[in-house]
């Protein structure tokens, strides 16, 4: 298994008697991020309507379609031979094409904009990247992949520390996650993230120590040995560390430094007597 040129190797840890493979924890928990979607929002704004005219040319109905939006996907706009290209390089392209949206963050539409599929047609005219629809199912497999592979992996790495967040993003909904951190046989430092989505729960210490608990048997931690969870200082996910659920907590000394600074140096507040 490998993330960011760091190849995860079951026969590299200590334990090398253990099955690669384990079935997966299946559960029907509410922190399980395919089970409990966000409701889907959408907004218009002003009178543009290139969007609903690029869904209706999807469906076939080009009489409603932009020339612009006619000329995108075809070739012969660019004035290019098109020759047939083999199944297994589109695969190819097809897999970088993927890699490159998921390690940039780039959005799923940016490869079918006008100027990228020209620019796609001069390097390779035989190919046509897919579209929205297709790398956002293609990204979700590649999500329970990635899953699956740390599944089989994890219970037999050890010792495995933790790091947790939670906070409130800018539409008011809280944001958890969960990263795990070990090394290798050659001391070689692996940082995976294992958990990050909408807390949908309320923000409270048992819910997050509930949402612990389901991550420990969701990728089948318990006889792990943990080595502890990295945490900021507030109060709630304070508490719900406290039980010693993925190990000793440990408070963020990066956190510890700026409230110090803050407090006691007030550089942006009156000082507060009481802390």
């Amino acid at each position: 298994m490998e993330f960011n040129s760091i190849v995860i190797d079951v026969n590299s840890y200590q334990n090398q008697t253990f099955s690669a493979t384990i079935n997966s924890v299946q559960t029907n928990h509410p922190f399980e991020l395919d089970k409990a979607l966000p409701p889907k929002m959408t907004t218009t704004l002003s009178d543009n309507t290139a969007n609903l005219r690029s869904h209706l040319l999807f469906h076939g109905m080009k009489a409603y379609a932009f020339k612009s939006q006619e000329d995108q996907g075809n070739p012969q706009k660019y004035n290019i031979p098109v020759t047939s290209l083999s199944q297994q390089r589109k695969r190819e392209i097809d897999e970088a094409l993927l890699q490159c949206i998921i390690g940039a963050g780039l959005p799923y539409s940016m490869f079918n904009h006008s100027s990228v599929i020209h620019f796609l047609k001069v390097l390779i005219p035989e190919y046509t990247p897919p579209d929205r629809h297709t790398l956002s199912s293609r990204i979700i497999n590649e999500y329970h992949q990635y899953i699956s592979d740390l599944k089989s992996v994890l219970p037999h790495v050890r010792p495995i520390a933790f790091a947790s967040d939670i906070w409130k993003d800018v539409s008011a909904h809280h944001m958890i996650q969960l990263s795990l951190h070990t090394f290798t046989m050659n001391f070689e430092f692996v940082s995976l993230p294992i958990s990050f989505h909408l807390f949908h729960e309320q923000k409270l210490s048992s819910n997050i120590q509930a949402f612990f608990e389901h991550e420990r048997d969701r990728f089948s931690l318990n006889t792990t040995i943990l080595a502890g969870i990295t945490i900021d200082n507030g109060p709630d996910i304070k508490s719900a560390a406290s039980y010693n659920i993925l190990g000793p907590q440990f408070a963020c000394l990066a956190h510890c430094l700026n409230l110090t600074i803050h407090h006691g140096l007030s550089l942006w507040e009156k000082p507060n007597s009481k802390k």
